[in-house]
């Protein structure tokens, strides 16, 4: 009898410890709980294998031997060396930890009112500290020095950057409220403030104010064009002024590309609410992409594809042209689901490829790892952006057994057969992904081949034409 009450402790305590478990992070084999898409060559949304699984859900940090919750995070960053950095917003305070969530410090206590936005460079910690509502002059860039031998935070020899100093500054009741920020390799610090129309912040690494940065454009009806031009010279006629939405956050890659997120009205899911620039300004995107109009937060990779999140928890998946992948994820109001989110602020993606997304709703961080389809695509898309296309021919025809209807495959299958001189089929793949540039410089080819093939045919047929015409008329003089 008492053997069997202790091996009944045994197990009650097993059982006890595995739910503890469970009760701080959930992870699954099972199928995704969300449909994946993808564009076909129509422009329509289609089903496609699953792109993503979601494989954990973290809620409890253990901190110095104390597990901790977070509260309402904001933003997630993750450096080349996967180390992540995590803004605990109403806690104010930044948690820094590895990808597995082992803690390594935590920093910003009684120094951060409103952390928002997080961004590394170098061993430079950059927060965009929002500040208090009740201080308009709260707002501002805190920057820490991060020794990552010792994983220590300098938290007294810290820099404070308040509202840059610029007339441009001073006009329509302008309030500094940092909520994202992203740095260049110069240091020059590219500012998302609340509300700013004018475009995102430009300021040097002495908190001198630059200039605006890729401002979104007005945008009007039919009617705001007539009155514009039937009144627009008139004083006594007042117009509604037009003010562009302002970005809502802001990304750098490692190429320099600046990469902006707006949340706005969209038509038809097509529109530029994620853009791609360059210090010029200049979007490389285009202007009808597949888009949300709740973007939130944006995150390129090492694996030449860019990801938006939207804040209901879905995940976009782009190319480097702006071409549509994947959209998956999803929303969900009540019980909490592993793959589904109450709501998302961050997205970032670690050197494996493994994405990490934010619910602060939850207060939980989920994290999703590629499936093999997702794997091969981006191995093939890895060749073809680099101008690889013979090498990447076979794993697109990986792809391909996967997903038959996979465009993007088709297209850089035609790459490899145009490439090698086989351009009938180049033709082939090109109209099955409807690829009408490249189908056309496909159809030239064979044109000229034919041409050259023939040529002396059509000379002499040419000659022999004008011989005839020739004897015609001297016969009927």
């Amino acid at each position: 009898m008492k053997k069997r009450r202790i091996f009944t402790f045994i197990i009650l305590f097993i059982t006890l410890g595995l739910f503890g478990t469970l009760l701080t992070s959930v992870e699954v084999n099972a199928s995704a709980p969300f449909k994946t898409r993808t564009l076909n060559r129509y422009g329509d949304m289609v089903d496609t294998q699953d792109a993503y699984e979601p494989i954990l859900s973290k809620k409890i940090i253990e901190i110095e031997g104390v597990n901790e919750s977070v509260n309402k995070p904001q933003d997630l960053f993750i450096d080349k060396d996967d180390i992540m950095y995590l803004a605990d917003t109403d806690n104010k305070r930044i948690i820094i930890m590895d990808t597995n969530f082992n803690h390594l410090t935590t920093f910003g206590v009684g120094i951060l009112d409103q952390p928002l936005g997080i961004f590394v460079r170098d061993d430079k910690i950059y927060v965009a500290d929002y500040g208090v509502e009740e201080d308009r002059e709260s707002g501002r860039i805190v920057v820490f020095t991060f020794n990552q031998a010792t994983y220590k935070v300098d938290e007294i020899n810290y820099k404070v950057f308040k509202t840059p100093q610029s007339p441009l500054l001073k006009v329509d009741n302008f309030v500094y409220r940092p909520q994202k920020i992203a740095v260049d390799q110069n240091h020059t610090m590219y500012v998302v403030s609340k509300g700013s129309s004018n475009g995102i912040l430009l300021i040097n690494n002495n908190n001198r104010f630059l200039n605006f940065f890729a401002p979104n454009p007005t945008t009007g009806t039919f009617w705001d064009s007539v009155k514009s031009f039937v009144y627009g010279g008139k004083e006594n006629v007042i117009l509604t002024k037009k003010i562009p939405p302002a970005p809502t956050n802001v990304m750098l890659d490692d190429s320099g590309y600046i990469y902006t997120v707006t949340s706005t009205v969209v038509q038809n899911n097509l529109g530029d609410t994620i853009k791609k620039v360059n210090i010029g300004g200049l979007n490389f995107y285009p202007e009808d992409m597949n888009v949300s109009a709740s973007f939130i937060d944006s995150w390129s990779s090492d694996f030449k594809t860019v990801y938006a999140l939207t804040s209901n928890g879905f995940i976009y998946e782009y190319d480097i042209e702006g071409n549509l992948l994947f959209r998956f994820g999803g929303n969900i109001a009540q019980d909490e689901q592993l793959g589904l989110f109450k709501g998302a602020s961050s997205i970032a993606v670690d050197s494996k490829g493994n994405l990490y997304i934010v619910d602060p709703l939850s207060n939980a961080i989920q994290v999703f790892k590629k499936t093999l389809f997702t794997e091969k695509v981006h191995n093939a898309l890895s060749l073809y952006m680099s101008g690889k296309y013979i090498e990447s021919e076979e794993i697109w025809e990986d792809v391909l057994r996967y997903n038959s209807m996979f465009d993007l495959a088709h297209k850089g299958i035609g790459m490899a057969h145009y490439l090698n001189g086989n351009y009938r089929e180049a033709m082939d793949k090109f109209e099955t992904a409807y690829a009408k540039e490249e189908y056309s410089e496909a159809f030239w080819e064979v044109r000229n081949i034919f041409l050259m093939k023939h040529l002396a045919k059509i000379f002499v047929a040419l000659i022999s034409l004008g011989v005839v015409i020739v004897v015609i008329r001297q016969l009927n003089k």
